[in-house]
């Protein structure tokens, strides 16, 4: 047995490939339609002249990560003072370490999703992801 969550096909023949999906694999395929969302992105259409463009939008995700941080939607990424390099609080344990490697993903992700004005402040705090500190949690 084969479980698949989800599936995105973009294609000329959806429906031959959903048909053969059927047929050849016996799936029984569900909520079959546009996507509205995939690995948290919100996905959209536009609809052209010269045909249409699928696109994905990080807005949702971005708007529930900035809630969990606690963060406004103008806050900048990093005040230009930021220098984790140069803490030296306590390193954090086990339980709080794996937080900060959580929240270092969460940042990860940010970033392919289209969140490149984050990019540098995260790969500086993603140096510290072995052994971070009390001030390096403290930066979220």
């Amino acid at each position: 047995m084969v479980y698949v969550d989800d599936i995105i096909i973009i294609s000329e023949i959806v429906g031959m490939i959903l048909k053969h999906m059927k047929e050849s694999y016996s799936y029984l395929l569900k909520d079959i339609g546009e996507p509205k969302s995939y690995l948290g992105s919100d996905i959209g259409k536009k609809i052209g002249v010269l045909g249409d463009t699928w696109f994905f939008s990080p807005e949702e995700s971005l708007r529930s990560l900035k809630t969990m941080f606690g963060q406004s939607t103008n806050n900048s990424p990093a005040p230009t003072t930021f220098r984790p390099e140069l803490g030296n609080s306590t390193f954090l344990g086990t339980y709080e370490a794996q937080l900060y490697q959580s929240y270092i993903g969460l940042l990860r992700f940010s970033v392919e999703l289209g969140r490149i004005d984050i990019t540098h402040v995260t790969a500086t705090l993603s140096k510290f992801m072995i052994n971070p500190r009390e001030g390096h949690l403290k930066a979220f």
